[in-house]
């Protein structure tokens, strides 16, 4: 003898969405699913496989781009090493001067400028990268 239910159209979407609802919050039970279905396995395993495959693809299709990418990366942590010792230096240099003529209120304003202008070499490029981003 076989029970079979019959749900309204709204019913039965409420239903579905809250499966959904519950595969999206426990993966155990995505991967359960999968495990289960053997067409849905052979699926999964073809789809990982290619975003591996085409990972290392997509690497060499960059072109020329990349050797730029790479060489303007390198020069940008070079300027950064620099930047953090000029920063550095010119800052404990100006507290002394400062601390020297007994101006202590100013030696905040000298941390803060020097702290600026070296976060301005993280920053900006930070921007640009959300600029390209949004374009």
């Amino acid at each position: 003898m076989k029970v079979c239910f019959i749900y309204c159209n709204r019913n039965l979407e409420n239903i579905k969405l809250r499966q959904k609802q519950r595969y999206r919050e426990d993966l155990e039970l995505v991967a359960k699913h999968i495990n289960a279905n053997s067409k849905l396995k052979k699926q999964f395993i073809f789809i990982v496989a290619m975003v591996f495959f085409l990972k290392g693809t997509m690497v060499y299709a960059a072109g020329p781009m990349d050797k730029v990418n790479v060489a303007g990366n390198t020069m940008l942590g070079i300027v950064r090493g620099i930047g953090y010792w000029c920063c550095l230096i010119g800052c404990i240099v100006d507290i002394i001067k400062a601390l020297m003529q007994g101006d202590t209120k100013s030696v905040a304003k000298v941390m803060m400028k020097y702290g600026l202008a070296y976060g301005a070499l993280f920053m900006f490029p930070w921007i640009l990268d959300i600029i390209k981003g949004i374009f």
